[in-house]
């Protein structure tokens, strides 16, 4: 059943939100794909990231920050915020059922269980960013597992209206598109197309976010709960949305790559050792080199510092042209 107008407002624009992000958040992911892709060459081949990194210094750890802060803004919004009271637990004393689970709040509880992986995720590339050494490919396991909590728990959202049943059981299906294209990226890191997979589901999974509060809660006509046939167009809306994705996709690197012909595309953001699939065993020095002093690049470990200068006492120069060829070598750095 459809509730008051106003209810229902705030419905659509609490899918609305969310989804934006995740659309934002994958388009941001599609680009800096689509840059290291192109960017790439023998001696600085693509490989994973679960994230990248902001032009600016300052702004530079953007991403994990916002997945560590903006969780705690949409959990409050879930239980207080966006209601007159705060949304228990706990039936508290005096009801017939105190302290047992208030089944009226379930599907709030459920919603913010889903946030804490990501804030998890967004601790995890802070630790990998500040040279924590830790194991290789955490970062992009736990940003996988984020997805796949918010997957299971979206499989375990019951409903009963067959049209919430479809645009929810769809969603699941788009949330497990993100998880599984992690986990290919994770198994091959060194493959773009499974990065690229991972930003268009992305995308995807925001943008059907969206649909979903338009066809459960803007009052549409054809998005009848009680008519058969809304539940049976919503796979086709589903299914046309993907293809515009992906087509918006392909485009979007074809406007890349002709801003690479005219010289005009940025170069790609460094990686951070630990945090890819890879761990970041292999850092090429001229990546380094590109975001800074080179003595005091932080993405430097010293073994590679050390295996840079004993490359260059070995070959007596310090000429800068000898210098960036130095610099074009791979050294294969332990994590």
């Amino acid at each position: 059943m459809r509730g008051p107008v106003g209810r229902r407002l705030a419905d659509v624009v609490c899918h609305i939100l969310p989804g934006s992000i995740f659309v934002i958040w994958g388009a941001w992911w599609a680009f800096n794909v689509c840059v290291s892709i192109l960017r790439a060459s023998p001696s600085r081949p693509y490989k994973a990231q679960p994230w990248f990194r902001v032009g600016w210094r300052r702004l530079a750890a953007l991403e994990p920050l916002t997945k560590v802060l903006l969780p705690f803004l949409a959990i409050s919004v879930e239980l207080y915020w966006d209601h007159k009271d705060y949304r228990y637990l706990y039936c508290p004393p005096g009801t017939k059922w105190a302290g047992r689970f208030a089944v009226t709040h379930m599907n709030n509880w459920q919603h913010t269980s889903i946030y804490p992986g990501f804030v998890l995720s967004g601790v995890v590339d802070l630790l990998c960013l500040a040279g924590v050494p830790l194991p290789p490919g955490t970062g992009q396991g736990v940003l996988s597992l984020a997805f796949a909590v918010m997957s299971f728990l979206m499989a375990a959202h019951k409903k009963h209206e067959a049209l919430d049943a479809a645009v929810h059981g769809l969603l699941f299906g788009a949330m497990l598109l993100v998880t599984l294209a992690l986990w290919a990226e994770a198994a091959r890191p060194r493959s773009p197309g499974f990065g690229l997979a991972r930003a268009a589901a992305t995308v995807f999974l925001g943008a059907w976010l969206c649909q979903v509060g338009i066809i459960e809660f803007d009052g549409l006509p054809q998005w009848s709960t009680d008519y058969m046939g809304s539940s049976m167009f919503a796979p086709v809306v589903f299914a046309m949305m993907a293809l515009l994705v992906v087509s918006a996709l392909l485009a979007f690197y074809s406007s890349l790559a002709a801003l690479l012909r005219f010289g005009l595309l940025p170069q790609a953001a460094p990686a951070v050792a630990g945090s890819g699939a890879d761990g970041g065993a292999r850092l090429g020095l001229e990546e380094a080199r590109s975001s800074g002093p080179f003595e005091s690049n932080p993405l430097l470990k010293p073994e590679a510092r050390a295996a840079y200068s004993s490359l260059r006492r070995a070959r007596g120069s310090s000429s800068s042209e000898d210098d960036a060829e130095h610099a074009r070598a791979v050294v294969h750095i332990p994590v």
